[in-house]
């Protein structure tokens, strides 16, 4: 990590109050002592939004992801640059298929928008667009 930068505290949301069905009064009182995560600010906006678990969990996984990406640094103190280069990365390192790189688009301005509500600024599609599946149904 470079000088400045702030780590991101990541936390299982199997330790969030009623993730695991139980409704434990004491765990829901200790747990509103302790500070949210990224991870947990997340996983709570997509919840009161009504998202599916599934779309929650995979979305969850993109931001660790991005946030592995760049040595755990937050987002706010990073933007498009930092966007771009990970979804460059996807599609030039990992070949992920173009609607991947879309899903972890929408999983970050999620994040920047809804989340963190700043503007992540300029995502005109400047960074490497995944190429056409090799697999075609028609």
């Amino acid at each position: 990590m470079g000088m400045g930068s702030t780590p991101v505290r990541i936390t299982n949301k199997s330790a969030y109050p009623g993730a695991s069905g139980n409704a434990d009064d004491s765990t829901a009182a200790s747990m509103d002592k302790q500070p949210h995560s990224l991870i947990t600010d997340d996983w709570e906006a997509l919840a009161s939004r009504h998202y599916a678990r599934r779309t929650i969990g995979t979305y969850e996984r993109w931001l660790r992801r991005f946030l592995r990406f760049h040595q755990l640094r937050h987002p706010r103190e990073m933007g498009s640059l930092e966007i771009n280069a990970f979804l460059t990365h996807l599609a030039v390192n990992e070949q992920v298929s173009a609607s991947t790189q879309n899903q972890a688009l929408a999983a970050l301005l999620f994040l920047y928008k809804r989340v963190l509500e700043i503007d992540p600024g300029n995502l005109d599609g400047s960074y490497e667009r995944a190429g056409p599946s090799a697999y075609r149904l028609c």
